[in-house]
């Protein structure tokens, strides 16, 4: 019974989490025409909650294996759950702001544990089928959220777009007693120093791709914003490892990086969430530039590629926990490169139809593969770095995400607007990220450990 109500709490607290993410952006116009601003200083409630999430997340993972993860996660609910109240109750803009802030330190404290909580409690013949059902509930938080959005604006306010999250939040945290309430760890402290430099530079690292300066996002535009906040992030990153090095007991082991299946694991990560974010943003443009068709075909597109990606991630699960080979990864990152590289290849041919199956090939690679990092990594892991592999797993999503946007606008900035050189800086894009997910089914087909045979379930 605590399995399942463990298994309960990580998964709807992350239904939860994507809520209250992806649906904001549907309210930026509104919230920019009651508080009288731009959407761009609008778009300030969803980088502050980002910035927290991407900064924290790391840090988040490691406080679980020294404090306990129940203990981390249940706080995390609590403050994603407060962020959520004080965001709808917000009367100024700046404490929107602020609350929407708390709210990212609440969802970088829960996600950050969540993998962990799981690999904790499952094991190790389920663990596949269960890290598949987290993989699913970011995407079915999304779909949630976005649904509902529409209906609230148009019948209620956008301060319910926050209050909606309070429910499923608290539901989690009750179902949070099923965690095992594991002591801190015994003689460790929590490094402070490093923390607050870690804090720093992956703050750093995240404003350094945004946009706060006037007219097109170009670097003769945003030199002075972009150069100074990338040399910060460098800096304060040096500074970390300078510090780590002279700690007796540092905040990050990153000796964990030595088990090759952990550090395989990362890297494919990131470069499916790479891959999955670069597909996300260009779909659209592509639909109805390039096709020249509608937002209802990009819909389409959407929705059968996330759906695909969630059916596939419980498949991945499924498929790990009974065959355990070497060979599944490779094949599913191959997969999604062949979709990407075929789409680069045959833009100037391709119909809807053709454009639409290329995508389900997308979609599967991607929900295979994602849930099979998770599993891999996390099984790989001992025992008291789980957390810390956690939140490398989720930062490295962070990363990548940020990432693709920054190079797929880049490519398609430099080219122009119209006729075939439209189509060609398509094709660039495109076959950039097809090479890029080929180096990782490269990757992924590196040898490493083998994981532990699934042992037979007694009656």
């Amino acid at each position: 019974m605590s399995t399942r109500l463990a298994l309960s709490a990580v998964i709807v607290g992350n239904v939860a989490a994507l809520m209250g993410m992806v649906p904001v952006a549907a309210v930026l116009p509104t919230l920019a025409s009651e508080f009288r601003l731009s959407v761009q200083d609008a778009s300030l409630v969803m980088t502050a909650f980002l910035l927290m999430v991407a900064a924290l997340v790391l840090i988040a993972g490691r406080l679980g294996d020294l404090l306990g993860y129940r203990q981390v996660f249940s706080a995390g609910v609590v403050l994603y759950t407060a962020g959520a109240l004080l965001s709808a109750l917000a009367a100024e803009f700046w404490q929107l702001i602020a609350s929407r802030a708390l709210a990212g330190v609440g969802v970088a404290l829960l996600t950050g544990t969540s993998a962990a909580i799981i690999i904790s409690v499952v094991s190790a013949d389920r663990r596949g089928r269960a890290l598949s059902l987290l993989t699913m509930a970011g995407p079915a938080g999304s779909v949630i959220g976005v649904g509902l959005a529409p209906f609230i604006l148009a019948n209620l306010s956008w301060r319910w777009i926050f209050l909606m999250i309070a429910p499923l939040a608290l539901l989690s945290l009750v179902a949070a007693r099923g965690i095992p309430a594991a002591p801190p760890a015994a003689g460790r402290r929590v490094d402070v120093p490093g923390g607050l430099l870690l804090f720093g530079a992956l703050a750093a690292f995240s404003l350094s791709f945004n946009h706060f300066h006037d007219g097109p996002d170009t670097f003769e535009d945003g030199w002075t914003w972009h150069v100074p906040t990338h040399v910060l992030a460098t800096a304060l990153f040096l500074a970390f490892l300078w510090t780590e090095r002279r700690m007796a007991q540092p905040l990050l082991d990153v000796r964990v990086l030595r088990e090759r299946a952990i550090a395989i694991s990362v890297g494919c990560h990131g470069v499916v969430h790479m891959t999955m974010l670069a597909a996300v943003f260009l779909v659209p443009f592509f639909v109805q530039n390039a096709l020249g068709l509608t937002p209802a075909h990009v819909a389409i597109v959407i929705v059968v590629t996330n759906g695909l990606a969630s059916v596939s991630s419980l498949l991945g699960g499924w498929v790990w926990d009974r065959l355990r080979s070497p060979l599944v990864r490779p094949v599913c990152m191959a997969v999604l490169a062949t979709g990407l590289l075929l789409t680069a290849i045959w833009v100037p041919y391709l119909t809807f139809t053709t454009f639409l199956a290329l995508q389900v090939m997308l979609g599967l690679g991607m929900g295979v593969a994602n849930t099979l990092n998770y599993t891999i990594a996390l099984g790989a892991s001992p025992g008291d770095q789980r957390g810390f592999v956690t939140g490398l797993l989720e930062t490295t999503r962070q990363t990548g995400h940020t990432l693709a946007v920054v190079l797929a606008a880049a490519v398609l900035g430099a080219g122009r607007a119209d006729g075939t050189a439209l189509l060609q800086s398509f094709q660039v894009a495109w076959l950039l990220f097809g090479l890029i997910a080929a180096g990782g089914a490269l990757l992924a087909a590196l040898p490493q450990r083998q994981p532990e045979p699934v042992r037979a379930r007694t009656a």
